[in-house]
């Protein structure tokens, strides 16, 4: 530690795309509005990685994290770029969390800090929780972070950017690039 996953060497490692309706794609983003990741070349997008494609309705898939050992951490931070292109309140993504395979659970609620959540919204109502990142982020890529508590002193712990889409419209959908944690451990 600190873990720094930018997505850009030969494979994306060790994360592993899921789902129902899944159009998660690692690579090198072509679109109108996302058109390169945050870090060059490649990031994790949904909805493809070419010019007019979008992600589909009833989307309810997910990207998954390799196990952390956070057991000597006292204090834990998650940091990634983001930016969203979603229906506006019915598309989102978020992040969870899991202990040792157990269930997963949200990291954070909408305005925990700076760039965490835009609103409540219905698209991931599969998940339990209703609030992510949703809507047109218009301001290119935002630097997001959030306090890991809940996780700090486990030793099994995954992360997974959970995504979910209504059933009628759809847009070109939701990346992160850059992914890291990093804290203060007890050495």
């Amino acid at each position: 530690f600190p873990y720094l996953e930018d997505f850009d060497g030969a494979t994306p490692g060790g994360w592993q795309d899921f789902g129902v309706n899944n159009t998660w794609a690692w690579g090198d983003p072509g679109k109108a509005n996302i058109s390169d990741a945050s870090s060059l070349p490649n990031c994790w997008i949904n909805g493809g990685l070419a010019f007019g494609n979008e992600y589909l309705i009833n989307d309810t898939s997910f990207v998954v994290s390799p196990c952390f050992d956070l057991s000597t951490f006292s204090t834990a931070t998650v940091r990634m770029d983001i930016t969203v292109q979603t229906e506006n309140h019915w598309d989102e993504s978020k992040l969870e969390a899991s202990i040792s395979g157990n269930k997963w659970f949200q990291v954070g609620i909408a305005g925990d800090t700076a760039n965490w959540y835009s609103a409540d919204v219905t698209g991931l109502s599969w998940t339990g929780i209703d609030t992510g990142w949703t809507g047109t982020g218009g301001a290119g890529w935002l630097s997001a972070a959030h306090d890991l508590s809940p996780v700090v002193g486990q030793q099994a712990v995954r992360f997974r950017i959970a995504f979910g889409s209504d059933n009628l419209i759809t847009d070109e959908g939701f990346a992160f690039d850059n992914f890291e944690i990093y804290g203060t451990q007890n050495l």
